[in-house]
């Protein structure tokens, strides 16, 4: 009983670390970048102080601004994937979903977030056919791999719309027969 249970649990986490391993990959690199930024706020470049002995300088001020900012954002698009990995996965198993206020927040947030850079890829694709210049930097390995994978929460974006679509506008069978016989 508990090695079937076990085998079922390590099923189930393998195929949905697998399935949305992009956007954990997004994830990570988002936590990635305000670990930096807190690093960079709490270890400022050694700089003398200023003439008036003050310890604290504007610049020390402004990082944490820029840390509040980032830290933000991060919070907001890590919880838009996660209700979008949650939505992907109810609408799977074939229930409908209400477009609520979150659900409808987190349908914005990610169209605003992944957009812009699947029109890249396809505008960068578009031009290398067309010209054969290539607009895709590969020097920085990382950014590249982020950004191949934000087209990713789009396609699974327009993947759960296009599941709840054919579940709402399905064909329900009736739940009793009619007989009819001709009129005379």
């Amino acid at each position: 009983m508990l090695k079937s249970t076990l085998f079922y649990f390590q099923k189930n986490i393998m195929r949905f670390s697998i399935k949305y391993l992009p956007v954990y990959a997004i994830m990570a690199d988002l936590l990635f970048t305000v670990g930096l930024n807190i690093k960079e706020a709490l270890l400022p470049d050694s700089k003398p102080l200023p003439g008036d002995g003050l310890p604290i300088a504007p610049e020390f001020a402004f990082g944490w601004i820029q840390v509040a900012v980032n830290g933000g954002m991060t919070c907001v698009l890590l919880w838009a994937m996660i209700m979008l990995m949650r939505m992907d996965r109810y609408s799977a198993a074939g229930e409908r979903l209400l477009m609520t206020m979150p659900r409808t927040l987190t349908a914005l947030v990610v169209l605003a977030f992944s957009l812009p850079s699947a029109w890249l890829w396809i505008w960068s694709a578009w031009v290398f056919f067309n010209t054969g210049q290539v607009l895709v930097s590969f020097h920085s390995w990382h950014y590249l791999l982020v950004a191949a994978c934000l087209p990713y929460l789009l396609w699974l974006l327009l993947r759960i719309w296009w599941r709840q679509h054919r579940l709402h506008h399905r064909k329900e069978e009736a739940q009793f027969s009619v007989q009819t016989e001709p009129l005379e």
